[in-house]
């Protein structure tokens, strides 16, 4: 009976040797996948990044260009009308701003206006690229999933 336990307790060690084998193995190839996955979202964020930024501030200036003063940023500046931050906000869509810089005019409504324009232009073409990096690093992702 000593003899037949000993080679049950010898398979039962093979069995638990193979599985934990085997579950390594697994293991092993499921980091090498996730590590290529890091990469592979690492590079297409990177690239994405560079040459997304002119598409998200077209997708932004889009979005804007139906868009006034008040609309964007409410009446809270305005001390009459708003007539001065609207034609400030329009000047910068028409001639498409993209630089605080290039507002310059004597009226301060105006200026803000213009302002205005540029800096919701920086934010909304900020979401945009990050949106899009996303989707990048998303698409790069998947493509690695489906090699494996």
């Amino acid at each position: 009976m000593g003899g037949c336990l000993k080679i049950v307790l010898l398979i039962v060690g093979c069995i638990a040797l193979v599985s934990f084998c085997s579950n390594r193995s697994a293991e092993q190839k499921r980091i090498k996948l996730e590590a290529r996955i890091a990469d592979a979202r690492a590079d297409a964020m990177a690239d994405a990044e560079i040459d997304l930024e002119p598409e998200a501030q077209s997708d932004a200036q889009h979005e804007l260009s139906d868009t006034t003063y008040v609309g964007q940023v409410g009446t809270n500046w305005c001390t009459y009308d708003c007539s001065g931050h609207e034609a400030g906000f329009a000047y910068a869509i028409e001639n498409e701003l993209t630089d605080t810089a290039d507002c310059y005019e004597n009226d301060d409504s105006f200026l803000e206006g213009c302002e205005a324009y540029v800096d919701a232009l920086e934010t909304l073409t900020a979401e945009k690229l990050k949106q899009k990096i996303q989707q990048a690093a998303d698409a790069a992702e998947a493509e690695i999933r489906a090699e494996s």
